[in-house]
C-alpha cells in the first residue's frame, strides 16, 4: 500500500499421497483382540490467507485471516505475528 504498510496474500494446494492413517491391531490379555482400521483422509484440499504488514515502533507487526477447505479443528483463523528488529 505504502512504504510502511504491506499487503499479504497466499494460497496454497496441498495433496496427501497416502489416504488412510496407520490401523491399530492388538491383544487385551487374556480377553479379546482388536483391530482398527486407519482414519481416511481427505486427499486434496486448498488454504488462502490474506492480511497485512507494517511497522510498529521498532519491529514489524502482521495479521492474517486464513481459511482451509479442510480442518480436524476450525476452518477459519486469525494468526498475528510480531517481530522486534535488532
Amino acid at each position: 500500500v505504502d512504504d510502511k504498510l504491506n499487503v499479504l496474500g497466499r494460497l496454497e494446494g496441498v495433496h496427501r499421497f497416502n489416504d488412510t492413517g496407520a490401523a491399530v491391531s492388538g491383544d487385551v490379555a487374556g480377553l479379546y483382540g482388536f483391530n482398527l482400521p486407519g482414519q481416511t483422509y481427505k486427499r486434496n484440499w486448498l488454504r488462502a490467507a490474506i492480511g497485512f504488514e507494517g511497522k510498529v515502533g521498532a519491529g514489524t507487526a502482521s495479521m492474517m485471516l486464513n481459511g482451509s477447505t479442510q480442518s480436524d479443528g476450525t476452518k477459519y483463523w486469525v494468526a498475528a505475528n510480531y517481530r522486534y528488529d535488532f
